[in-house]
């Protein structure tokens, strides 16, 4: 088969133009979709586990981080996804409720995509948060604490 012949026969191909192909059933609400999602963290790790309307064998990602901070789904309707609070997209923000205390959030944008290697129109983005409780920062380490009450006493005794 000459070139000239073999680049007919690709041309009138159907599979070679997406214009032809038909509309993916995928699309048309079969789609797997987020059921439900419980959270927890603390000062170092956001954990995510996501709970699907179908067994899910695409990946979880933080957007943005596609590579470094996702999950392979296995096959199953449950994902875990375990984040650093310092990293993979995830935010702090900071709030005070009506009571005038300060609450502190983590927030990270979750996508799932349906296949593990084809962004697609019926991925889902979801926007996932968790509240991170006051004691989460406390410092728990006798020495730390003895270093910080041994710096607060220097910084006392410098200020007079």
């Amino acid at each position: 088969m000459s070139a000239i012949q073999l680049l007919f026969v690709l041309l009138i191909s159907p599979a070679v133009f997406a214009s032809r192909l038909p509309h993916p059933v995928l699309l048309q609400g079969k789609a797997n979709k987020i059921a439900s999602f419980n959270t927890s963290c603390d000062s170092q790790t956001f954990n995510i586990t996501v709970a699907t309307t179908r067994p899910f064998k695409g990946v979880a990602f933080a957007r943005d981080f596609a590579h470094e901070c996702l999950v392979l789904g296995t096959g199953i309707n449950e994902l875990f996804l375990s984040l650093p609070a310092a990293g993979c997209g995830v935010r702090l923000k900071t709030s005070v409720d009506e009571g005038g205390l300060a609450r502190m959030t983590y927030g990270v944008a979750l996508v799932l995509q349906q296949d593990r290697y084809l962004r697609q129109i019926s991925d889902q983005d979801q926007m996932v948060h968790c509240e991170v409780k006051d004691e989460a920062f406390l410092v728990k380490s006798p020495p730390m604490i003895d270093a910080v009450k041994g710096e607060i006493k220097r910084s006392k005794a410098n200020h007079r």
